[in-house]
């Protein structure tokens, strides 16, 4: 059986135990690097984003550093494992993947929505992928053509980076998927939240339509803040 880790290992006391309210605990699996980091970055920022005490986020992470496998249903099974193997209860499960047109059917995302409605498990699904949620942070998108967006091409055959990559990189500046940085985006989270919740955000029907629901996840995360006098 492959095994995973955490990014919060088993058994490992933290200072949040020691706060008077109970943490809130987010399990999140991930399909690739970017989403990793970004969502580590909620950890890193807990005291700038007033979530210190309130939230711990626990990033699934595959055992072995060189495995490259990335389809939704390898991470819907480090979730599965983590929920069968843990005998740890937790406040929200959570499962964050790209529709990825040109690597997964629709037969495919339907069966892994439909497996995670069965366990419980709560579906941020972006489509087409990652980086439109990342735009939502500086754009509401009324600039774009959705058809654009929901395509995100390649200016030629030979072009590593799509449309949508090269865009987000010419608002915040620097953005490279292996190396997100987060501070760049703090600021702008209510924001993406609020952008986000302009197109659509319901799992199934972003099968086929131009959106996100990873605002859901992060507007769940930020209404654990504590408020001024707390």
């Amino acid at each position: 059986m492959k095994r995973l880790r955490h990014s919060r290992p088993y058994g490992r006391r933290s200072r949040l135990e020691s706060t008077r309210e109970p943490a809130k605990v987010f399990v999140i699996s991930t399909e690739g690097l970017t989403e990793n980091i970004y969502f580590q970055g909620f950890n890193l920022y807990a005291d700038e984003l007033r979530i210190h005490g309130r939230v711990i986020i626990d990033i699934l992470e595959k055992q072995d550093p060189g495995d490259t496998r990335s389809a939704p249903e390898y991470i819907v099974g480090l979730l599965n494992e983590y929920v069968e193997d843990s005998g740890i209860d937790s406040d929200e499960l959570w499962i964050v993947f790209d529709r990825d047109r040109q690597n997964n059917s629709t037969d495919k995302i339907l069966q892994i929505l439909d497996h995670c409605q069965q366990r419980g498990y709560n579906i941020a699904l972006t489509n087409p992928c990652f980086e439109l949620w990342l735009l939502m942070h500086v754009s509401d998108l009324s600039d774009y053509d959705p058809a654009i967006l929901l395509e995100n091409p390649k200016d030629s055959i030979r072009a590593r980076r799509r449309f949508l990559e090269k865009e987000v990189t010419r608002h915040i500046g620097g953005y490279r998927k292996n190396n997100l940085q987060f501070g760049r985006f703090i600021a702008h989270l209510e924001q993406a939240v609020t952008n986000s919740a302009l197109q659509c955000s319901i799992p199934l029907d972003l099968v086929n339509q131009l959106g996100t629901s990873v605002g859901n996840l992060v507007r769940a995360i930020l209404a654990t803040r504590y408020q001024d006098g707390d």
